[in-house]
């Protein structure tokens, strides 16, 4: 059994997809790529961080972009954290 193959998981009883998350960070202005992570061990620990990448003459905001989040999607699926960063490792 190799667990699930998509990225679903639980957040506070909630199935969350992180791709979902990405998506609608995406398509807020001033945003060129965006990733969303779970940390946390067990279910009880466990919380989204997102991190996003400037599109060229942008200047992001972490708390704003979390504003603008929470208008676009369900507070339990809004990260506790996001950073900016100037790429995306791959």
């Amino acid at each position: 059994f190799l667990r699930r193959i998509d990225q679903e998981t639980k957040i506070r009883g909630f199935r969350v997809d992180p791709r979902e998350i990405e998506a609608a960070l995406t398509i807020m202005p001033g945003v060129a790529e965006a990733s969303v992570i779970v940390r946390g061990a067990s279910a009880a620990e466990r919380e989204l961080h997102g991190f996003v990448v400037p599109a060229r003459g942008a200047s992001l905001v972490p708390a704003q972009l979390r504003e603008q989040l929470a208008t676009r999607v369900p507070p339990h699926m809004v990260p506790v954290s996001i950073a900016v960063v100037a790429s995306m490792p791959l």
